[in-house]
């Protein structure tokens, strides 16, 4: 039924925007769909484990728009796709609580800044 994560329309990627309909098929939850809720988010804090606390700016926050979670623990570092199926982010935490339907928001990286620091391109 239509394209799917997976399956890219364009290697380019796409600037993300509040409002934009994502997809990603993560490890422990699978092909689930969301909204992105703000982009350019600044000043972000995740606990990294072992008492490590790191900060992140620029990042993209995502609710999910279904009543299951957009994401779980093990879905880090899944391909987050705009409704077109170009990239727009990496998945790299999330929390458990927050967004529309109080199922957390996840928070990606712009894959366009991950490219660059990797000096990388996606293939298809």
């Amino acid at each position: 039924s239509g394209t799917r994560v997976g399956h890219l329309s364009s290697t380019t990627p796409a600037v993300a925007a509040p409002g934009d309909l994502v997809a990603k098929s993560g490890r422990t939850t699978g092909y689930t769909t969301g909204e992105i809720d703000a982009v350019n988010i600044n000043n972000l804090t995740v606990d990294m484990g072992g008492g490590t606390i790191a900060r992140f700016d620029g990042q993209v926050q995502i609710a999910g728009v279904t009543d299951a979670p957009f994401s779980a623990g093990g879905d880090s570092g899944s391909l987050i796709t705009n409704a077109n199926s170009e990239p727009i982010g990496l998945l790299f935490a999330g929390s458990g609580r927050g967004g529309f339907k109080d199922t957390g928001l996840t928070w990606a990286n712009p894959i366009s800044e991950v490219l660059n620091r990797l000096n990388v391109d996606i293939l298809i």
